[in-house]
């Protein structure tokens, strides 16, 4: 049978989980024929046509049976509660109103059509990646996408309005990192900040005569190793140090890179591949003490997109000179960033045109952009400790799970140091790819640690920097939690992913035989 489903975008992103106290509902047309209705309820909310739908009778519902926690389906036409699947797996509802995965949809009246999935019908643990929006920052963003449209440049009064949410939304990143709010600055992005940071800072030391040469880490993500590249072609020197088997920076490496015309310095504080925290405030630490000596500040800067949430952003705890964040990995929107810079701190800008930004960070703001990037950090920042904890405890409960049941598995990198979402696994005799994608069919999304271009594997750098032997480093898979992943979701995982190992594998082993 059809369905004429009322359950449409924005319903089904307002429900991130079909969980025990929902109702997934169906309601049949005359006769058993088609146009019925379809529906998801949660409490008093309702993701439909708005209708009340809780008790609804004549024994026309459709209840939800949790397979851990991928939703399955079932049908109850007769009242007698006696579970009938109904031929698909409701991972995701679209917005022509349509469910099921893959090929196997359902749409209005029989029409084939196909089904958009939403990461809230999924199990979602690729959160160092993106995040979910979180509800609060889209409710903050709106007005400035409708009504309050104005030019933060504009003198009159909605051109005010928005300069003053600019303001605000300052004051409240400069909060959660203890710091000024002349010291933070809006950007697109954590590229952006990235870039910005390491090529305004160094371009302006050096145009001081104090030096030329700059140091950064292996494990840094490409944004920071491209603009060390760039550097480089600017002229400047560039010494790039190393790590241990655990993906963290060797300090005896760094003192020893130093010489007197460094400037620069630049390290990620939670690695995005293997989530290792790294030393900063012992690296801030010794570049005081060279400074001292040298006679010049070396000025520090810290990719720290993967800490919020997680980690305490307080730049005078980490005695950084420079902070990147971007918003989208914190539940905040894409394309909004943000660049904490040191009052002082030498720094030639990156973009050139307008004023804005205290003159360095030329072009209009971003302004729906801004509010909801401060929004989202802004409620990141609360109850660190016993998120981390929360999260932690999942995160142990894969790790341990996976080591059990699946064999030659190994985890890669520190489980101590590290965010405690983040855990990567390297399983021996397949290729991550093809494990990533045979999780997606089954309704989980996970990361590779390798890139394929032209049929050629190219292993993760963090990885090889570690030295994990390439053979395992081409079957490394990430695993990243969330702050709204459940331990239903866990042992979901915990069920499928040994069969789709095997099968990889036993594929893999066909292939070459």
């Amino acid at each position: 049978m059809g369905f004429e489903l009322f359950a449409h975008a924005q319903g089904a992103l307002e429900l991130p989980f079909v969980g025990d106290e929902d109702r997934v509902w169906e309601e049949r047309g005359d006769g058993g024929g088609g146009g019925g209705r379809f529906g998801i309820e949660r409490g008093n909310e309702v993701a439909g046509d708005g209708g009340a739908r809780r008790g609804h009778g004549q024994g026309r519902l459709a209840g939800v049976d949790l397979d851990g926690a991928a939703v399955g389906l079932w049908r109850d036409p007769d009242g007698s509660k006696r579970r009938r699947p109904a031929n698909q797996r409701a991972h995701g509802i679209g917005e022509k109103g349509c469910i099921g995965h893959g090929s196997k949809t359902t749409g209005p009246r029989g029409t084939g059509s196909t089904c958009v999935c939403y990461a809230g019908w999924m199990i979602y643990l690729d959160h160092a990646a993106t995040t979910r929006l979180r509800p609060e920052a889209r409710e903050a963003m709106l007005p400035f996408l409708d009504g309050r449209f104005g030019n933060p440049s504009g003198l009159y009064a909605i051109g005010r309005d928005a300069q003053e949410a600019v303001d605000d939304a300052r004051a409240m990143v400069a909060e959660c990192l203890a710091a000024r709010p002349a010291e933070v600055l809006f950007t697109s992005g954590g590229t952006e900040s990235i870039n910005s940071a390491m090529l305004g800072i160094a371009y302006a030391v050096r145009r001081a005569g104090a030096g030329n040469h700059a140091i950064t880490s292996e494990i840094e993500h490409h944004a920071g190793l491209h603009a060390a590249q760039h550097l480089e072609e600017l002229g400047f020197e560039v010494t790039t140090i190393g790590c241990d088997s655990d993906g963290k920076v060797r300090v005896d490496e760094f003192v020893r890179a130093l010489r007197p015309g460094t400037v620069l310095a630049s390290v990620m504080l939670a690695n995005n591949e293997v989530g290792t925290i790294q030393p900063i405030a012992e690296l801030a630490g010794i570049l005081r003490d060279f400074g001292s000596h040298a006679g010049h500040r070396v000025a520090l800067h810290t990719d720290a997109v993967q800490a919020p949430g997680w980690m305490d952003l307080d730049v005078e705890r980490l005695g950084v000179d420079a902070l990147s964040l971007s918003a989208h990995k914190f539940g905040g929107p894409k394309g909004s960033g943000i660049l904490y810079l040191r009052r002082a701190t030498p720094f030639r800008p990156l973009l050139h045109g307008g004023g804005q930004e205290m003159q360095k960070r030329a072009g209009t703001e971003n302004v729906a952009g801004i509010v909801g990037t401060a929004t989202a950090l802004a409620l990141a920042a609360r109850g660190i400790v016993e998120r981390a904890e929360r999260v932690r405890g999942l995160r142990d409960r894969l790790r341990e799970g996976i080591l059990t049941s699946v064999p030659d598995a190994q985890v890669n990198g520190c489980q101590r140091d590290c965010v405690p979402n983040n855990l990567n696994v390297a399983f021996g005799g397949l290729e991550s790819d093809v494990l990533v994608g045979r999780l997606d069919a089954r309704g989980i999304a996970v990361s590779s640690g390798s890139a394929c271009s032209n049929s050629t594997w190219e292993p993760s750098h963090v990885l090889m920097a570690m030295g994990v032997p390439i053979r395992r480093a081409v079957g490394s898979v990430r695993f990243s939690l969330g702050e709204t992943t459940t331990a239903a979701e866990i042992d979901e995982v915990l069920r499928v992913l040994p069969g789709e190992v095997a099968g990889v594998r036993g594929a893999a082993v066909e292939a070459g035989s």
